[in-house]
């Protein structure tokens, strides 16, 4: 039922929702009025006032966004453009105001003011979810959307910026809007960002993508400077399906010149160990003894007579990769109900060295598959979560449970250090390296300390490998599945 004294006329009804919303004024309500009588296909019949209403505070949330030019940043006098000509969709909301007050300020901070970037159309996804409280600084048109690698170096590598596509860069002046697909947000509707960043909004053709926290140079974003030469990104290789899930860590080989990795079987199917070359940029596999049960995430590591190492949720594996020759020897019973899976595997020499849950002693597996025990202290079991070995100069390290455990070849405990990580590194010295996070590594000293810190791609996450001479690769995942990223250091 209609409302007494409320008219169902669009327009009307359009216009007195408006002129009801203290932070519009005349003019406000005159442009958004004269957008809702320009919308194409609408039809005068008489329709209920309950879905028109809606429809008509939908637009008014949006609209009390407003499009705020901030003062006092660097100027860029004489910044060449690389802004394309508007686009040439039907006027917009978010049309540029005509208020004096805000063309001074457009012209006095040197950026790119709404008459320019008004009327994209990526003004209106990257406003998507917005409230009142959110404001758009400025935004500036690119190319393509790999532009970003110059104009928005600080981003790093981002796999779904690798487009030829034209973008918009919505730069927000404070908060940003968060999307919903439902448009019922549990939480709040808006993100603030650090001091000294801005949230923006990349919107290409039929896409878009937010970043949060965005440290923007300006300069660079304007097109006037470039940046000095950084880390080269490339898209090397394909990797199998679903290896994100189910593939196991990189392995460089220095004495081959090539990268290993592993794909474990899942449901009955076979394993395979894979070979990366970069110089010849080919792939090849070999199939491998696989679990007849379980889908665990595996592990490899190479020994120092170059023979592959796989370990999955039960079984254990030996690929010569000279002859190609595999053996095989079930650590604990191949089932979902085990008690003592391998959790940790590190190269000793030509032998390896095994963690299991809940066995107060690791295991070794030598070249003939012969296994025995190390034992170590009986409180040292039952290792869960996040869970890595390695032996260095003859030292071994044990990270297990946020701590990291540093044992001498006998299994003797000599340091205990409560130090977070996720994966550890040997570098061909011998020192060994604890990947904490995404970017975040550290050396650790002989006696079990933090060192010094260690760079790495900062999106890498932890299933990284490197050749520690300025190249380092880790998985990504793009829209077609699991790719292999090399990043090049500068020199």
């Amino acid at each position: 039922m209609e409302k007494p004294g409320r008219p169902d006329n669009f327009e009307a009804a359009l216009t007195d929702v408006l002129r009801s919303q203290s932070q519009h004024d005349e003019m406000d309500v005159a442009r958004i009025d004269a957008f809702a009588r320009s919308l194409p296909g609408r039809r005068p019949a008489r329709r209920s006032a309950g879905p028109a209403l809606g429809l008509v505070a939908a637009i008014a949330v949006v609209a009390s966004v407003g499009l705020v030019i901030a003062a006092g940043l660097p100027s860029r006098s004489g910044a060449t453009s690389t802004d394309r000509p508007p686009s040439a969709a039907a006027s917009s909301p978010f049309a540029p105001s005509a208020a004096p007050s805000k063309s001074a300020v457009v012209a006095s901070s040197g950026l790119p003011g709404p008459e320019v970037w008004g009327t994209d159309p990526g003004i209106n996804v990257c406003l998507r979810g917005a409230t009142s409280e959110v404001e758009v600084l400025t935004a500036y048109s690119l190319g393509h959307a790999s532009d970003y690698r110059n104009r928005l170096p600080s981003l790093g590598f981002q796999l779904d910026l690798e487009k030829t596509d034209p973008v918009l860069v919505v730069i927000f002046k404070g908060s940003s809007p968060v999307e919903s697909e439902l448009m019922i947000l549990s939480g709040p509707t808006t993100h603030q960002p650090n001091p000294g960043t801005n949230d923006i909004c990349i919107a290409g053709p039929d896409w878009h993508r937010r970043y949060l926290n965005v440290a923007i140079n300006w300069s660079y974003l304007a097109g006037t400077m470039t940046p000095p030469p950084g880390s080269t990104y490339r898209v090397v290789a394909r990797l199998p399906d679903q290896f994100e899930v189910d593939g196991t860590n990189l392995v460089w080989d220095q004495k081959q010149g090539v990268l290993w990795f592993a794909k474990v079987g899942c449901g009955g199917e076979a394993s395979a160990v894979y070979r990366w070359d970069p110089k010849t940029a080919k792939t090849e596999n070999w199939t491998i003894p696989g679990n007849k049960l379980t889908c665990e995430r595996v592990k490899a590591r190479l020994d120092d007579s170059g023979a592959l190492w796989v370990m999955e949720s039960s079984l254990l594996v030996r690929f010569d990769v000279t002859t190609q020759a595999v053996t095989s020897v079930r650590i604990s019973p191949d089932g979902p109900t085990w008690g003592s899976v391998p959790v940790a595997i590190a190269a000793d020499g030509s032998s390896v060295l095994l963690a299991r849950a809940n066995t107060a002693a690791l295991t070794r597996v030598d070249a003939s598959m012969r296994v025995s025990t190390v034992a170590i202290p009986a409180d040292l079991a039952g290792a869960q979560g996040d869970t890595d070995l390695v032996v260095g100069d003859g030292v071994i390290y044990y990270l297990r449970d946020g701590q990291l455990l540093v044992l001498d070849a006998n299994g003797k405990l000599e340091q205990t250090t409560d130090l977070t990580g996720r994966t550890l590194m040997v570098r061909p010295d011998g020192s060994v390296v604890l990947v904490q996070d995404a970017g975040l590594a550290i050396v650790v000293t002989p006696g079990g300390m933090a060192g010094e810190a260690v760079a790495f791609p900062s999106e890498a996450g932890t299933s990284l490998e490197t050749d520690w001479n300025g190249h380092t690769w880790y998985v990504a995942v793009d829209g077609q599945g699991p790719v292999l990223i090399e990043v090049s250091q500068s020199t």
